[in-house]
């Protein structure tokens, strides 16, 4: 009541009207004993407002009687209707959505102390919150924070140690969202499709900068190192994911503390409406990795003290701080079904608003939060009559929850007389409060019990907060697991739920959503029911297996079970990206693949011989074209093979780096896609040298070398008019090929890569090299062997090979002066002339075996394997 009447004037107004009838026996100030409705101990102890509002600013209360009940408007334009068709993210003891999902049925209780990785527990033993009570050692935590796919992302390991954590764990959520959709970055934004591109939009939620702070940190005190780029802004947290997916379209940081997330789902919503973009990708990231935060906000009085907080529980004194990461891919609707989409649910309307001038920057309203709940159905032409279930924001505050469920009364009572018919829940009673990603746990929450058509249960001792007063309301606590049945009074109305996020300095965001409508399933093929190849692929082997990995265990679960072989095969031909190590099932049925991915696994073979598996290896492509490049004849081989039941040929092609038009292996049209495991990440460290608690790991690569060193590992420069060594002359190397070694050479210090995985007729960028990189390569360039060059050659002449052929033509004389010159220092690794002589002939050269291995295998391509003999040779 003192939050919505927040001077005396107001507050005496308020109860004249809503109290004449008030006892006559005089009270004394201060000794006020609690009334019915009012929190026990509160009379007579309440703080002033931080800023008392005029009176004429005060929040509007209830005094205002409440008016008929109102009809709910018409629904909006048809094709306002937005699907959430891929969804990805990681929680507290959740690496994926499918554990979240059994986390979040069997009610787990997923927050803990802070783990001692972070910092040492004792960090806060002297820290103080107002209430005299001690530093909050709870919250939920990720297992791995500190771990990235860099190879996968082509980000070199030393600028991966730099990026901040959040930047690069949004970043493969993100990409997973779009394999859970069956698409590929490509195919969603239609590269190299007829037509214009399609627009795709980024839109992150995102607070903290917690890593900056861990960075300063590692480097104090050592004024021997140049300073280290900090990850000091947020834009980069959605920036990234546009540029590594080539999406062209709105990319946003939004910042609105705990409502982040779901203002991103908001602004995402509003750009796919007005055709700004044509698909979206939407979420949040929040990590804790420094323990100023819960420094900072335990002096604010904002964290929980003894024990966890539980959402709707009594004796909440702040909340619990939590870690999560998460996505959702958003389409229109209309378009979703057309291009036969999984839908897993359908957003009806969002809406954001601002709770104005509270007595408190951080005191919420109780009339914004209605206004802003009301305003949003109505647009959606939603009844509040036919909510199931509303995903609170549920912070675990008595004070905070009893203000949002009077909120969610004003806005539903407006409306209904029903009582008890909406489930009342919040993931933070499971995880903690995620903060900026705190709207995307709770929507992912709703979306999965929609699609799941299941409610989960509150986490908690069952102790409710005694001040909500739901009895006589439209809300219930969800306290345990139950079928969600629907709504029997109003037959052929769908399932659908609201979802709350409220900002501590204000911002509001709420979001309505409505359960999938059933897709009509496409006319199919004759051959639609015969055999299928399931491709799969990866960076290399041990990768290929987790893939396999993961499709098999997800083909033992029921939803897994009950996929379609062509469904299957569809979403993996034209949904994942092809990478270098790749395997393809030949299959009839969904035990057939079951049985070739237990063989890709396990390493054996298969015993039904209608089962076929190959593996194999890309090499990197040579510029020299073949045949088999020409789309035309491509696709007439395919189709000849088609028809032929030659299954071999088409996956060796696809095996060996070539381009399969996968819809020419179906009769009508496409499958459905359908929701899949998506690529298994590899988990490796990236982190600053040093930080509190993590120890001094290394990168697992070399750092790069410092800018302007030319690479001095093979060659040198003979200086100008000095006569060029005659074993130079006669080494008979051409200059091209001259120019390719000592190239690799300076780009790998460039990437911070061993020049054996620079391949010659791999992008510059695509290895790695930065656009400080490529300045710095031009610099080394033009000091050495190429006077005058320029940083644009690069982007003319984009690999090593294309970039070597451009010296020699330019530069010859430069290219000259080249002079192979191995360091010293490899002359320890030798062996001597004792070892040699002890040597098997197996032993001899196992540079020169181990290369042909590569070679036969497809790891190498003839030229780089060419270049290594000859170096190999050289060394001895």
């Amino acid at each position: 009541m003192m939050f919505e009447h927040a001077t005396v004037t107001a507050l005496a107004a308020h109860l004249a009207r809503e109290h004449a009838a008030a006892p006559s026996a005089p009270v004394t100030a201060g000794k006020a004993s609690a009334t019915a409705g009012t929190a026990p101990g509160t009379a007579g102890t309440a703080t002033a407002p931080e800023t008392p509002a005029p009176d004429v600013a005060a929040p509007e209360g209830p005094e205002t009687a409440l008016p008929a009940r109102v009809a709910v408007p018409a629904r909006t334009p048809a094709g306002q209707d937005i699907a959430i068709v891929g969804l990805s993210g990681r929680y507290p003891k959740a690496r994926g959505i499918a554990e979240f999902w059994e986390n979040l049925k069997s009610g787990r209780d997923c927050v803990g102390q802070v783990p001692e990785s972070r910092w040492p527990r004792d960090t806060f033993a002297a820290g103080r919150t107002p209430a005299g009570g001690g530093t909050s050692a709870w919250g939920g935590f990720l297992d791995d924070p500190d771990c990235f796919d860099a190879e996968f992302f082509g980000v070199p390991a030393a600028e991966a140690a730099q990026l901040d954590p959040q930047e690069r764990l949004f970043l493969e959520v993100c990409w997973e969202a779009v394999e859970d959709a069956g698409y590929t970055p490509a195919g969603l934004s239609g590269t190299g499709e007829p037509g214009p591109r399609r627009s795709v939009g980024v839109f992150a939620g995102v607070m903290h900068k917690d890593y900056v702070l861990v960075q300063h940190d590692a480097a104090d005190g050592d004024g021997t190192s140049p300073p280290a780029p900090l990850a000091l802004n947020a834009a980069a947290v959605a920036n990234r994911v546009s540029h590594f997916c080539d999406f062209r379209g709105p990319s946003l940081a939004v910042d609105t503390v705990c409502a982040s997330s779901l203002s991103a789902v908001h602004l995402a919503v509003e750009s796919l409406r007005r055709g700004e973009c044509d698909a979206a990708l939407a979420g949040g990231v929040n990590l804790s990795l420094h323990p100023a935060k819960y420094r900072t906000y335990s002096a604010l009085g904002l964290l929980a003290d003894a024990a966890p907080a539980r959402s709707f529980g009594a004796g909440g004194d702040g909340y619990v701080a939590a870690e999560g990461v998460g996505a959702v891919l958003l389409k229109p609707l209309d378009r979703a079904l057309a291009d036969g989409d999984a839908v897993y649910a359908v957003i009806k309307g969002t809406a954001v608003n601002h709770s104005g001038r509270t007595p408190g920057m951080r005191v919420p309203s109780v009339a914004a939060q209605a206004e802003l709940i009301e305003g949003c159905l109505e647009r959606a032409g939603i009844d509040p009559a036919t909510i199931g279930y509303l995903e609170a924001h549920g912070t675990g505050t008595e004070i905070g929850d009893l203000i949002e469920v009077q909120g969610l009364r004003r806005a539903f009572e407006k409306h209904t007389d029903a009582k008890g018919f909406c489930a009342l829940g919040s993931v933070k009673s499971a995880i903690g409060h995620a903060e900026a990603a705190a709207g995307i746990s709770g929507l992912t929450k709703a979306v999965l019990q929609l699609h799941h058509r299941t409610l989960t249960p509150l986490v908690g001792d069952g102790t409710p907060n005694p001040y909500l007063d739901l009895d006589g309301s439209p809300f219930r606590l969800q306290t345990a697991l139950q079928e969600w049945t629907g709504d029997t009074t109003r037959p052929g109305t769908p399932r659908r739920a609201g979802v709350s996020a409220f900002g501590a300095t204000g911002t509001n965001a709420h979001v309505v959503l409505e359960e999938a409508p059933k897709a009509a399933e496409p006319a199919l093929g004759d051959d639609a029911t015969g055999p299928v190849l399931v491709p799969l692929s990866a960076t290399d082997g041990e990768r290929l297996r987790a893939c396999a990995e993961r499709l098999l265990r997800f083909l033992e679960t029921k939803e897994g079970a009950a996929l379609a072989p062509a469904a299957l095969a569809h979403t993996l031909q034209t949904g994942r990206v092809a990478l270098a190590e790749r395997a393809v099932v030949l299959a009839h049925d969904l035990d057939d693949i079951r049985e070739g991915l237990e063989a890709l696994v396990h390493g054996g073979g298969t015993g039904d011989a209608g089962v076929r598996v190959w593996r194999g290896r890309v090499a990197e492509q040579a510029v020299e074209a073949s045949l088999l490049d020409e789309d035309d004849v491509r696709a007439d081989l395919v189709a000849r093979w088609v028809a032929q039941g030659k299954w071999g040929k088409i996956a060796e092609l696809w095996l060996g780096g070539h381009d399969i038009d996968w819809h020419a292996l179906r009769g009508g049209a496409a499958p459905r896609r359908v929701h899949l495991p998506t690529y298994p990440f590899a988990k490796r460290r990236h982190w600053v040298t040093t930080a509190p608690g993590r120890g001094t790991e290394r990168p697992d690569r070399p750092s790069v070398t410092e800018p302007g060193r030319p690479a001095t590992t093979e060659w040198r420069i003979a200086p100008q008019g000095a006569e060029v060594p005659a074993g130079a002359r006669q080494s008979g190397l051409p200059a091209e090929e001259k120019a390719r070694r000592y190239l690799r050479g300076l780009v790998a210090d460039r990437v911070g890569r061993p020049a054996r995985e620079i391949g010659p007729h791999q992008g510059l960028i695509e290895l790695g090299l930065t656009s400080l990189g490529a300045v710095g390569l031009s610099k080394d360039l033009a000091a050495t062997v190429a006077p005058g060059f320029v940083p644009s050659a690069l982007f003319e002449h984009g690999t090593v090979a294309e970039l070597a052929a451009h010296l020699a033509d330019r530069w010859p004389e430069g290219l000259a002066r080249l002079v192979p010159d191995r360091p010293a220092v490899l002359a320890a690794d030798r062996p001597t002339a004792d070892a040699a002589e002890q040597r098997t002939p197996q032993e001899a050269e196992p540079g020169v075996l181990d290369v042909l291995e590569r070679l036969r295998t497809g790891a190498l391509h003839l030229d780089d394997a060419i270049a290594l003999i000859d170096e190999e040779s050289y060394g001895k």
